[in-house]
């Protein structure tokens, strides 16, 4: 038998919850605080080995709860990380969606990290592309964010205005959904993480992008990796040296 202990970890409480809606056919309320352990050896096999379970936790849990928070850090990509490199995955979904996950090693303690990503109103002065932002309501964890930034490449560049809603859970995750602007889609979620592997933290960027405007998936996701590597590091340089 193989028993998996789920801590206090949102990333594993949505699979749990995936992996139980997948074999019952219906939800799993659970509470952040609990502690599950759970012992068939078919939750591995289904790791493994049953792309229907993918299927159905893509179906049921969208990526603002789930997929964002799926996939765990292996040894190569930890060792990767290390080394100082930049890991970022494009993955084109139905409808021209694209999907980007990206994660960078940051040698700073993860209350550093948080103080740098929630620095709404200053993100412009030290992250490429961003022209402005700009808190314009704040409710508890929950903040209102103008931006206006720049997208594309050459000829392709374009001006980009988006209001996005941003919620906090302190001192892991802040999500965030565009609610008005040039974008179809445009929502994700910055991960703090730690490992006892690796000091410091890992930062994770994860995606799902749509332009209202005419933007292939192609050009969206070489674009992704081109201007992905800047955003990262400038994070990274930002939380290191407060």
């Amino acid at each position: 038998m193989i028993t998996l202990e789920l801590k206090n970890s949102y990333r594993y409480q949505c699979f749990l919850q995936a992996y139980f809606l997948y074999c019952n056919n219906s939800p799993l309320c659970l509470q952040k605080k609990d502690v599950f352990i759970i012992t068939p050896s078919e939750l591995l096999e289904s790791l493994l080995a049953e792309c229907t379970l993918l299927l159905a936790i893509k179906r049921y849990f969208t990526l603002k709860h789930l997929l964002f928070h799926w996939t765990c850090m292996n040894e190569k990509e930890l060792e990767q990380l290390q080394k100082g490199d930049i890991i970022i995955n494009l993955t084109y979904l139905p409808d021209d969606v694209v999907s980007v996950s990206s994660r960078i090693h940051i040698v700073a303690q993860p209350s550093k990290v948080w103080k740098t990503l929630a620095d709404y109103d200053n993100l412009s002065s030290y992250l490429p592309k961003v022209l402005s932002s700009k808190v314009v309501e704040r409710k508890g964890n929950e903040i209102i964010l103008d931006q206006i930034g720049k997208t594309g490449i050459f000829i392709f560049e374009k001006i980009v205005h988006f209001r996005l809603k941003i919620t906090e859970e302190y001192p892991g995750i802040i999500s965030f959904e565009q609610v008005d602007g040039d974008f179809d889609i445009y929502q994700g979620t910055w991960v703090i993480e730690t490992s006892d592997t690796i000091q410091g933290t890992v930062l994770s960027y994860n995606a799902e992008i749509r332009p209202h405007f005419f933007a292939p998936p192609i050009l969206v996701s070489f674009v992704q990796r081109q201007d992905l590597p800047g955003i990262l590091k400038a994070h990274k340089h930002r939380a290191e040296t407060l």
